[in-house]
């Protein structure tokens, strides 16, 4: 298990390659900045008590006294706000990538 930042990263650009993409990947999950800037039905505004219910998870997770890397879902409750973050991994037209 990779504890920080940095060593996620270093592991994963030190794992072999299968081959580097050469084209241009045509799915509609393969988004550009440029496309997004001119659309925002993939932004979500968060009501206040969604922010509300963010604070108090962090409030909850400092209580715990663990590093970030060893926190679970558990130490971060979001009752409410997880069924909307759901949500939002459902995107008509979309590879599920989370599904898996």
């Amino acid at each position: 298990m990779y504890k920080t930042l940095t060593a996620q990263t270093l592991h994963y650009f030190a794992r072999p390659q299968e081959r580097v993409l050469r084209q241009q990947l045509d799915v509609r999950a393969a988004w550009k900045g440029s496309e997004l800037r001119q659309r925002d039905d993939w932004c979500e505004t968060l009501a206040d008590a969604d922010i509300a219910e963010i604070e108090r998870a962090i409030g909850l997770a400092h209580q715990t006294g663990k590093p970030i890397g060893e926190m679970t879902s558990g130490d971060f409750p979001l009752p409410t706000l997880s069924k909307k973050i759901a949500c939002w991994r459902i995107v008509p037209g979309f590879a599920a990538a989370s599904a898996a």
